[in-house]
């Protein structure tokens, strides 16, 4: 079994960001840790940009921990949620949402102490 990391970036509607918040905080992140496979869920803001850098497309990333033997699997109970509507419809989030599945190519790095 491997670990894949799905990764959402995304907008909220412009006026409703305390909806898209809340409807991730309260919502979305719990259906999906109730899908078989999704193991964990961490929510990002837009901080800082580096150096020379321009305004990104998203301000926001979710990135979900799931484990199966591929992504394609873990994709498809991901799909079979939505439309059971176990997962339940966004509310605030903008269209064109970027999601994708990441699968590790090396080993987790850990700063010296």
């Amino acid at each position: 079994m491997a670990t894949f990391h799905f990764m959402v970036f995304s907008n909220p509607i412009d006026g409703r960001e305390d909806d898209f918040n809340t409807w991730y905080d309260k919502e979305h992140l719990e259906d999906l840790l109730a899908i078989d496979g999704f193991k964990a869920a961490q929510r990002y803001r837009l901080a800082a940009l580096g150096p020379g850098q321009d305004e990104p497309t998203y301000r926001y990333a979710a990135v979900y921990e799931a484990e199966g033997d591929d992504a394609a699997g873990l994709q498809q109970k991901l799909m079979d949620a939505l439309t059971s509507g176990r997962v339940r419809p966004p509310n605030g989030i903008a269209p064109g949402a970027l999601a994708a599945w990441f699968e590790p190519i090396g080993e987790r790095r850990i700063a010296p102490s």
